[in-house]
């Protein structure tokens, strides 16, 4: 562990899910929850995007069916931690063939040993 090592970029394809709560309804946020084995540990990485409000409900709709569909994720990983993640919103446009998701706007990010919907049932 060297305080000056040099992070490392991996890139992996994730399996996702689109996560939305009552609230992000009026908002038009879209969640998205990729998930797996990264550095032999299971994780949740969950990033939060405002879309536009003139196609938000028609592209949310779109963006359910994500069975067998994958999101490009590079890990910074530093003294075998990772210490920040990037989901590739362009792989996911290139997924579902819809320029829209491009537009789409980070708004935040968190990794989570837990799904985000599994944590608001327990509240």
């Amino acid at each position: 562990m060297s305080l000056f090592a040099k992070p490392e970029y991996v890139e992996m394809q994730l399996p996702f899910t689109i996560v939305t709560f009552p609230e992000d309804w009026e908002a038009c946020i879209i969640g998205i929850e990729a998930y797996g084995a990264v550095l032999d540990r299971m994780q949740y990485y969950y990033s939060c995007f405002g879309a536009n409000p003139n196609y938000y409900d028609e592209l949310l709709e779109v963006m359910k069916n994500c069975a067998d569909k994958r999101i490009n994720i590079q890990f910074k990983i530093k003294n075998g931690k990772i210490k920040n993640y990037k989901m590739d919103i362009d792989s996911l446009a290139d997924a579902y063939q819809d320029e829209r998701i491009r537009k789409l706007e980070l708004l935040s990010w968190g990794c989570k040993d837990k799904s985000a919907l599994q944590i608001e049932k327990e509240r």
